[in-house]
């Protein structure tokens, strides 16, 4: 910042303060609001440590010899007071401005004296200009608000009125309101008991979201709309009694009720928003009346225990996300005027048992039938321009594109059609089918194509293939072989995750990434070629490989992403080459039986837990000339504390560092490397070369220079004066 912008800045501030803090009363800045009307408002309190404890706004203030009225709060007024335990606020006040309470994070009571006008005040924008919403509790002329009766000279409910007002524990609305604003009761957390009177014709916004202990709403005739996220995060809300005036249900408006169990729509209804249902987790049915044309994304994504749904015939568009991960929904119609099934709109309705098309719909998204493992049955309604169903399996008219295989059919064995050239993502996950024989015309096996193919024994990919996309073969369970030929320039993560028969693998010559999560899980892997032309090896590549019988890098690589080995319990010797800079957190945890440990010279990253429960290394090589700090919070943005040291100590106590010459000292200076009791430089001629022990000799001594009862295991021992390795 320039010196003339600093100058300006302060005059801007200067000429603000003056402007905004005319003259103090009783310790609390005030400015004219209106020399006619003679109105005050609270100006902002430019040094908000003076407000300690306490504090009560006047009513009426003198200044010049003149009275006003106090009618407003100006926005920023008390920011930053933190150290106010309690506000009150006279009767005659009507507007509190822009986060006018931000930063008072010491409130811990509101008092008021007219509870109309509390309900009538203006706040603006948003929650900190209402005190509430940071000291939960409201006094009435020193009693403590908890059973709230909005009193009957109240029209309307200002927005944010009693916005997290968490003491609240009922709420009755009488028959003079007629609106009840957005947010005027978000967050009244002990809300237990809610009575809205018959009059009530509209609720704003978010006005009981956030109310997580209330449990049932009747919603009076006369309401049209309910706005989005009325009752947002009302998570013991078991029953909700909607009017039959009602004609659109908003975004969010029950998102994440989980306790909903049945919701009856009126028939009225004409819209549902996108995420209405969103994680209803305990719905187990819901009829949408007919009326309703369109199902907004996300709708009833996630509601883990809907069993039955009932389109209207109207509706002629499924939104994205719609019913995703709708694990238990057996029984869905698909309406007859459908035209468009949008994005994941079916995504994971693993119950689903049939799908039938009807002719009117014409756009299925690639990825709208994903993870439909329980279709037994596909049909398509004859006179359908874009799709038709042959030999129970559905593809788009001209057959070029494969949409979805019945998942439990009986048939065990398949021949993808000749006309075929594109697979959708997800089109075979969950078959029982032994065998799939791929055309040529194929170039592409897509995101998890086969994922969860349980019973798939033996595949061949073609040599027309160019790539295999994530999760293809994720799970396939008894799959023991597989051949990817060279043709394969790219593997996607996870791609063979979790294909825990799997034993043998070749990859493509001219691969230089092994993605994240490539082998994961694959604890029978114990023949893999590893291509010399590689250069990244990614998170969680080979994690749980315990059947690997060694660790194979090539020369290439630079890096060694996180988790990439762990598990991989067989392997006794890892060197990990001089071109690797950089090696993950816990990038080798676990592999138990790892005994010796060889670093490149290249190395500038160790990161938290990289040998963790590497406990029976004996020996490490490091090539390092200029060493680093491991272990260090600062240096590897604080992986330490959460994954661990680098090398355990059951390493660092018993094994044996061997450094490049000249640099002990380095290494003694560096966190993590210090921890080693045994540092010696690699033509330390104090050190023999490894031998066996001779037992029948001269007794041996540890490195602290106590003698062995028994016989000398492996590490550093002193015989005759001398040091002496042994393996």
């Amino acid at each position: 910042m320039t010196t003339v912008q600093k100058i300006y800045i302060a005059f801007v501030f200067i000429l603000w303060s003056a402007t905004v803090a005319a003259f103090d009363v009783e310790g609390i800045s005030y400015d004219v609001l209106s020399e006619s009307a003679r109105t005050a408002c609270v100006a902002r309190q430019m040094v908000p440590d003076q407000l300690v404890g306490d504090i009560k706004i006047l009513s009426k203030v003198s200044y010049g010899g003149k009275e006003y009225t106090v009618t407003e709060i100006n926005g920023w007024a008390f920011g930053a007071c933190s150290k106010m335990t309690s506000i009150a606020i006279p009767a005659t006040m009507q507007k509190i401005g822009y986060s006018a309470f931000s930063g008072c994070y010491g409130l811990k009571a509101v008092h008021i004296e007219d509870l109309t006008a509390w309900c009538t005040m203006s706040f603006v924008g948003g929650s900190e200009c209402n005190p509430l919403s940071l000291a939960h509790r409201l006094f009435l002329n020193g009693e403590e608000v908890k059973e709230l009766v909005i009193p009957d000279d109240v029209t309307i409910i200002a927005n944010e009125a009693f916005h997290d007002a968490t003491a609240l524990t009922s709420v009755v609305i009488p028959s003079s309101v007629t609106q009840i604003g957005s947010n005027a009761f978000a967050g009244c957390s002990s809300m237990v008991n809610l009575s809205i009177a018959s009059s009530v014709q509209a609720i704003g916004s978010t006005a009981f979201g956030g109310c997580g202990s209330l449990k049932e709403v009747t919603l009076p005739e006369g309401i049209e709309h309910l706005e989005g996220s009325v009752f947002y995060l009302c998570g013991q809300l078991t029953s909700v009694h909607l009017p039959q005036s009602l004609r659109s249900i908003g975004n969010s408006a029950f998102n994440q009720c989980r306790s909903l169990t049945t919701i009856d729509l009126p028939q009225s209804v004409c819209s549902i928003g996108s995420y209405a249902f969103y994680q209803c987790a305990s719905l187990t049915t819901i009829d949408i009346p007919e009326q309703v044309t369109t199902l907004g994304g996300r709708a009833f994504y996630e509601c883990d225990n809907l069993v039955s749904v009932r389109l209207s015939d109207n509706i002629t568009e499924i939104g994205d996300w719609t019913f995703t991960r709708c694990y238990k929904l057996k029984d869905v119609n698909i309406p007859k005027d459908l035209k468009r099934l949008g994005d994941y709109a079916l995504f994971w309705c693993s119950a689903l048992e049939s799908l039938a098309i009807p002719s009117t719909l014409t756009d299925i998204s690639e990825t709208a039938l994903m993870g439909l493992q329980g279709i037994r049955s596909i049909t398509v309604e004859e006179g359908n321009p874009s799709y038709l169903c042959e030999d129970g399996v559905l593809f788009n008219h001209d057959m070029t594109k494969l949409m979805l295989f019945p998942a439990q059919c009986d048939k065990t064995s398949y021949d993808i059609p000749t006309t075929v050239t594109h697979i959708i993502p997800g089109a075979f996950s969950g078959s029982k089918l032994k065998s799939i024989t791929l055309p040529p015309a194929v170039t592409e096996i897509g995101n998890s194509w086969l994922s969860g193919c349980s019973h798939l024994e033996s595949f061949s990919i073609p040599a027309t293939v160019t790539t295999i996309g994530s999760f293809a073969f994720n799970d396939c369970s008894s799959l023991t072989e597989l051949y990817v030929p060279n043709t394969v320039q790219s593997i996607g993560t996870s791609a063979f995750s979790k294909c825990t028969s799997l034993v043998k693998v070749h990859l493509p010559e001219e691969l230089t990434r092994i993605e994240g999560q490539t082998f994961d899980g694959c604890s029978s892997l114990s023949e893999v070629n590893i291509p010399e032309g590689l250069n990244y090896i990614g998170m969680a590549a080979f994690r749980g490989c315990s059947s690997l019988p060694v660790f194979q890098i090539p020369q290439g690589v630079t890096t060694i992403d996180q988790y990439a080995f762990q598990g991989c319990s067989t392997p006794k010797v890892l060197v990990i080459p001089n071109k690797v800079e950089y090696v993950g957190w816990d990038a080798f945890r676990n592999c138990s039986g790892l005994e010796e440990l060889t670093i490149g010279s290249s190395v500038t990253t160790l990161a938290g837990g990289t040998f963790y429960g590497c406990e029976n290394i004996w020996e490490v090589w490091s090539y390092i000339e200029e060493p680093f700090d491991v272990n260090d919070v600062e240096d590897i943005h604080g992986e330490m504390a959460l994954y661990g040291k680098c090398f355990p100590d059951a390493v660092t106590s018993r094994a044996i560092l061997h450094v490049p010459d000249g640099t002990r000292d380095k290494y003694l200076s560096k966190r993590g490397w210090r921890d080693f009791q045994i540092i010696s430089e690699m033509n330390d001629d104090a050190v023999s070369s490894p031998s066996v022990v001779d037992h029948n000799e001269a007794p041996y001594y540890d490195i602290g220079g106590h003698r062995l009862k028994g016989k000398p295991m492996r590490g550093l021992y002193i015989q005759n004066g001398k040091k002496l390795l042994t393996r």
